[in-house]
C-alpha cells in the first residue's frame, strides 16, 4: 500500500529503516522497529527521556526544530490531523506512549523487540 505520509526516515534520509542503506552499519532505528515513523520524536528523540537516538535531532538539537516534528506533531504540525486519519493505530500507540510516560511508566510497543 502506498503511504500518503512519508515516514521520518524517508524525510531525513537517514537510511536506518529496515533494509535501509545504513541499517547494516548503524542498526535499524527504534522508530522503524516500532512502526512510529510519523511520531519519531516520542520514541527516539528528546521527548523519550532517554539518550537521543535520532541522527536529525543530534544535528538540530531539539525535536521541535526538526521538519518531521513540525510536519506531524498532533498539536501544531501541518499534517498532524492527517496522521490521526491515515495512521490511527500509530496515533493510538503515540497517545498510549505519552499517557504511560506521564504516569511514570515505560511504554513498550507490541512491535518492539523483547
Amino acid at each position: 500500500m502506498f503511504d500518503l505520509l512519508p515516514n521520518c526516515w524517508e524525510i531525513i534520509n537517514c537510511g536506518r529503516e529496515k533494509n535501509g542503506l545504513n541499517e547494516a552499519e548503524k542498526g535499524e532505528c527504534i522508530v522503524s522497529k516500532s512502526g512510529m515513523g510519523h511520531s519519531c520524536w516520542a520514541v527516539a528523540g528528546t521527548y523519550s527521556g532517554k539518550e537521543v537516538q535520532c541522527v536529525a535531532v543530534k544535528e538540530v538539537i531539539f525535536c521541535s526544530s526538526c521538519r518531521v516534528h513540525r510536519q506531524y506533531n498532533r498539536s501544531t504540525g501541518v499534517m498532524g490531523e492527517a496522521v490521526r486519519v491515515y495512521h490511527p493505530l500509530e496515533h493510538l500507540q503515540y497517545n498510549t506512549l505519552l499517557i504511560e510516560r506521564a504516569r511514570g511508566k515505560e511504554y513498550v510497543s507490541e512491535k518492539d523487540p523483547a
